[in-house]
């Protein structure tokens, strides 16, 4: 005796099985950042602009304060002149030298508020021990590219990823995509 899968919803309706016993779908597929921001109103962009004043200073950092991961599904970025910027996770310590950052909330019909700490600043101190997951050239000849992160960046509650310059004395633009799931 076969199986027959009905709809869940009383109407009698059942699946269809085409010549190769594949299930015949029609589907609409959306992108998990875009369902979360239509019917959840939790994706943002956090800008950031920034001249490091050195070599290795940490420009900017954002620390997930929320019970959901953070995810970091892209990166906004450009430069003055060339420079590399160094994508870490899990830098601890206290942050001394930076200014607060607001995300923008992706969703102009949300009134909902990223929960996390941002801070920019051209020489933020005090974190130390994070991975570099991430190392990326900026071309200063290019006005400015996205680097999609496919896998996306996952910061879990009371983490952080943070961003540091290679030279310095470099201004350096960049948005960050990230969403809560």
């Amino acid at each position: 005796m076969g199986l027959i899968i009905e709809d869940g919803k009383g109407t009698g309706k059942t699946v269809a099985i085409d010549s190769e016993n594949k299930m015949e779908v029609r589907a609409v597929i959306i992108d998990s950042e875009y369902h979360i921001n239509e019917e959840h109103g939790q994706a943002y962009s956090c800008g950031i602009q920034q001249t490091p004043t050195a070599a290795g200073d940490c420009f900017a950092y954002i620390t997930n304060n929320s019970d959901e991961d953070m995810m970091v599904s892209a990166l906004m970025l450009a430069a003055a002149t060339d420079e590399y910027v160094i994508v870490k996770l899990g830098d601890t310590g206290t942050a001394l030298g930076g200014t607060d950052v607001t995300p923008a909330n992706r969703n102009a019909g949300s009134g909902n508020k990223a929960d996390v700490t941002a801070q920019q600043g051209v020489d933020i101190i005090g974190l130390s021990g994070g991975t570099g997951v991430m190392r990326i050239f900026l071309d200063g000849a290019v006005s400015s590219k996205k680097y999609d992160i496919c896998s996306n960046l996952i910061i879990p509650k009371n983490k952080t990823i943070s961003f540091y310059c290679v030279t310095g004395a470099i201004q350096i633009t960049m948005g960050v995509a990230m969403f809560f799931h």
